[in-house]
């Protein structure tokens, strides 16, 4: 209805300006007709510029919020792999594994041992490297775009092989790329603390 109302207005603004230009004897109509009505017209644009600035407002708060409701989706996804990988260490899985680890994972332990991604696999599903007991804490996440760091704190009960068992606390970075919205363990390396 008010669209039909504005265009009225400004056909009626149009014919009577017209008229003006061609009738010099028609300006008492240009004072008591035509000035009402651009004012009015000007209280409509005010009014939709203040409309408009309102809009791009909320375009702007949705676009943030949206920003940070996919970055904590990211966080929540890669805390869940992080722990699935805990729990593989504990009862490792060799297709799980394989899904989990990246085709050039490089894998680094705290005595400099470097494996790649069959050689991790195999010595913890053979139990060359067998945990009894593991916990992470002290996490902390960095996520840029398809790539995350996490950094955390391990402390296990482990039973390596023909080793006795013993118990280890080390500090450990791992390094995610998200592929096809799965994380995937590229790099990890530990330090003795």
């Amino acid at each position: 209805m008010k669209i039909v109302n504005r265009r009225l207005i400004a056909y009626g603004l149009f014919c009577l300006e017209m008229t003006i230009k061609h009738s010099k004897e028609n300006k008492l109509i240009a004072i008591f007709i035509l000035e009402p009505l651009c004012l009015n017209c000007k209280k409509y644009y005010l009014k939709f510029n203040q409309m408009k600035n309102l809009l791009f407002l909320f375009l702007f708060v949705l676009s943030f919020n949206h920003f940070s409701i996919a970055q904590m989706q990211k966080e929540e996804s890669l805390l869940k792999t992080v722990d699935k990988f805990r729990l593989l260490l504990l009862d490792p899985v060799k297709t799980e594994l394989d899904q989990l680890c990246h085709a050039n994972l490089t894998y680094g332990h705290s005595n400099g041992k470097i494996e790649n991604k069959s050689e991790f696999i195999e010595a913890y599903v053979s139990g060359n490297s067998d945990f009894i007991k593991v916990t992470f804490s002290d996490i902390k996440l960095f996520i840029t775009g398809k790539t995350a760091i996490v950094r955390h704190t391990l402390e296990a009960e482990t039973k390596d092989g023909d080793k006795p068992a013993g118990n280890i606390k080390i500090k450990v970075m791992l390094i995610f790329q998200l592929e096809k919205s799965e994380w995937k363990l590229i790099g990890r390396q530990a330090v003795k603390i």
